[in-house]
């Protein structure tokens, strides 16, 4: 009765995407006025999302977001095309259409909304004349397990220009797991939420004694980036181990000691399993090997077609993961038997170019290095989620490597690494030798 509308609740029924002339009813009278609508000075909404429906083409040509956009020199612009469009991204045109300049407008979305560049047009539009005022990371398990979404709170102020400082938010949990279980603080008998303490310090997000929430200064926001973590990561550089530096991965490309490319791409289902050459996905980067699948090898045309002009493995490149649920950041190293080998996209290829190089930097440190604590720690920060995938896009260039200072701790480091990965060589090669007098042995 009361989603319905009981003429006692304030609420009412309606196609909130109707354009004004469409509302009908108890709906027609809280809402329209002159066949317009009315502007409120709060807006509170959580639009559908997770979801395959669409709103077609024919719907969402009434809306500027329903049309299709284009970037040019980092503007985007409108075209006459109208497209079928996510019901989250018209519902925030929506909500501007009703909300009156001062007004305040939370709406919880997407996290892809906060990064993805294909949304690029849609920050615009938010940002297009309003001020942020605050940006809430909410846990993974918010909505589950009714829905795998990962999303952020967005609260701006309509018609106003943008406001010094941000503030962002960044709580871990907020009262249950992903089935929806009660989840307590870990040795205690404290429901752990988050939330609760994120609500206390939102009141003063200066406070250098908060643990959720703090401020960032606008001229320091990237516009294409505005999840919370990833500026609690840049505001709080990781603790380097004693005796060392942190130098990032960006560094090290711009100083033109480390090389990176993506992988070569993904074959069809149909052609897995039907060659001899290796194709390598996330699941097989495992104890800093490539692990061969004996049953997902493709042919050897297909392995041209994929491969193009893009570079193979070298001996002693470094394969990190990319994007993959909950395996982002393992590293592999490559060895003379994976020359001929099909790597998937998600994979990311980093090469020592500059072997001679002022940090004493070896394939071998590199591959330590990333593996550590310190590297391992930092990798959440800049991990995003488009709708449920979490992928790092580019900000792997963010993460920062322990460097010993004392070289002589770099090479040992280096040496003993090495005759590890010497040694699984071996084992690999050994292996090899068996395979071909017994057949293909499934290992």
């Amino acid at each position: 009765m009361a989603i319905a509308g009981d003429g006692r609740s304030n609420i009412v029924h309606e196609n909130s995407l109707h354009i004004a002339g469409e509302f009908d009813g108890d709906a027609q009278t809280r809402f329209v006025r002159d066949n317009a609508f009315r502007q409120f000075d709060v807006v509170l909404t959580n639009p559908p999302f997770g979801t395959k429906a669409k709103v077609l083409a024919a719907d969402a040509a009434h809306f500027e977001l329903g049309h299709k956009w284009k970037n040019r020199e980092d503007r985007w612009t409108q075209t006459g095309v109208s497209l079928n469009r996510d019901p989250y991204v018209l519902f925030v045109e929506r909500c501007l259409d009703m909300l009156s300049d001062d007004g305040v407008l939370g709406i919880v979305l997407p996290e892809t909304v906060y990064h993805a560049p294909s949304l690029g047009y849609l920050r615009q539009y938010l940002l297009s004349q309003n001020s942020i005022i605050a940006v809430i990371d909410l846990p993974h398990n918010t909505f589950r397990p009714h829905c795998n979404a990962k999303t952020c709170l967005l609260i701006l102020k309509k018609g106003r220009p943008q406001q010094e400082k941000v503030i962002f938010a960044v709580p871990e949990e907020m009262g249950h797991d992903h089935q929806g279980r009660v989840m307590y603080r870990p040795g205690t008998n404290e429901i752990w939420d988050d939330l609760a303490t994120v609500t206390e310090e939102i009141d003063d997000p200066d406070d250098d004694e908060n643990t959720f929430v703090f401020t960032v200064p606008w001229k320091s926001v990237d516009p294409n980036i505005l999840v919370p973590r990833f500026y609690k990561g840049i505001l709080n550089p990781p603790e380097m181990p004693q005796e060392s530096f942190g130098l990032s991965l960006g560094d090290l490309i711009d100083g033109g000691i480390l090389g990176a490319w993506d992988g070569h791409g993904s074959p069809e289902s149909q052609d897995k399993g039907q060659g001899n050459i290796p194709y390598i996905r996330v699941s097989d980067i495992v104890n800093w090997e490539l692990y061969r699948n004996p049953v997902s090898g493709i042919p050897e045309h297909v392995y041209e077609r994929l491969l193009g002009n893009k570079p193979t493995p070298e001996e002693g490149d470094v394969i990190f993961v990319r994007r993959g649920s909950y395996r982002i950041g393992t590293v592999a190293m490559a060895s003379r038997r994976d020359k001929r080998v099909l790597l998937t996209r998600e994979l990311l290829t980093l090469r020592v170019i500059r072997p001679e190089n002022e940090y004493g930097l070896t394939p071998f440190y590199l591959l330590a290095m990333l593996s550590s604590p310190t590297v391992q720690n930092q990798i959440n920060h800049f991990v995003f989620v488009d709708t449920t995938l979490p992928n790092i896009g580019e900000r792997w260039k963010y993460l920062a490597l322990p460097i010993h200072k004392d070289r002589t701790d770099v090479e040992r480091i280096s040496a003993e690494t090495e005759r590890i990965i010497r040694e699984k060589w071996c084992a690999q090669e050994m292996t090899d030798v068996l395979r071909k007098e017994l057949g293909n042995l499934i290992t």
